[in-house]
């Protein structure tokens, strides 16, 4: 999976921040606010990956159980399949 093109990412201390642009901006007109998880998450999708590839990555980036990990990338995708944001 992979986001759309057209998003840009933007962290700046703990704003992380999402903008549409080009074609994107044509079906999303706003701004997502994201906590530093998510982001983490969001820069990953920039490039093609699996589910399990990012799970790998968040499991050696942050000190929580596999589990607990699995259940937030699950959530995140939901929201980014339910927003449009990712082609599949």
């Amino acid at each position: 999976m992979k986001l759309k093109d057209g998003f840009i990412l933007h962290s700046s201390g703990d704003d992380h921040l999402m903008v549409a642009t080009g074609e994107a901006a044509k079906t999303f007109s706003g701004l997502v606010r994201s906590n530093e998880s998510a982001q983490f998450i969001l820069n990953l999708l920039q490039n093609e990956i699996s589910r399990e590839e990012i799970l790998d990555s968040m499991e050696k980036e942050f000190d929580a159980p596999r589990n607990t990990l699995a259940e937030d990338l699950d959530e995140i995708i939901d929201q980014l399949k339910v927003a449009d944001f990712l082609v599949q």
